[in-house]
């Protein structure tokens, strides 16, 4: 099939019709990082991808963040993978696995070495070369699994 891909930043010019399927996702992740597009909450070096089928359907998104859910006194590194989602009807398909390479590419880009994750997830980052470090309570008080990579060459 295909796809569209979109990178979304404080200064892009978007598609509306992106955003507002976004919003309408069943997981508050989506809605709330909108909402820090919207509002202009996010640092000048965050990167949002979105991918879209040529119609401009919803099929994933993630995000490469410099705050994501933990305290960033306590945890003053950066960035982090963020926010992946994958439509349910496109699930199995790859994309998930899509949308990180892509991010992990807009690091590199930006010269990071070293990217991070925050998940409830086992495997999903795995598959990706990420490796768990030790379990962090994010903001909401949950305890989450803190998973690291390399990107040098």
């Amino acid at each position: 099939m295909e796809t569209k891909i979109f990178r979304l930043n404080k200064k892009a010019q978007y598609p509306d019709v992106l955003l507002n399927q976004m919003k309408e996702i069943d997981w508050k992740a989506g809605p709330h990082l909108v909402k820090r597009l919207e509002d202009g909450d996010l640092d000048s070096r965050d990167e949002i991808i979105v991918i879209t089928n040529q119609q401009l359907t919803l099929i994933g998104f993630g995000a490469l963040l410099e705050r994501d859910i933990l305290d960033k006194e306590t945890y003053s590194f950066s960035p982090f993978l963020s926010t992946i989602y994958v439509d349910p009807s496109y699930r199995g398909q790859g994309y998930s696995t899509k949308i990180v390479k892509a991010l992990e590419e807009i690091a590199r880009e930006k010269k990071d070495r070293i990217i991070y994750v925050v998940t409830e997830h086992v495997g999903l980052y795995e598959k990706s070369g990420y490796q768990y470090q030790n379990q962090v309570r994010d903001q909401f008080g949950r305890d989450m699994r803190l998973l690291k990579k390399s990107l040098a060459s």
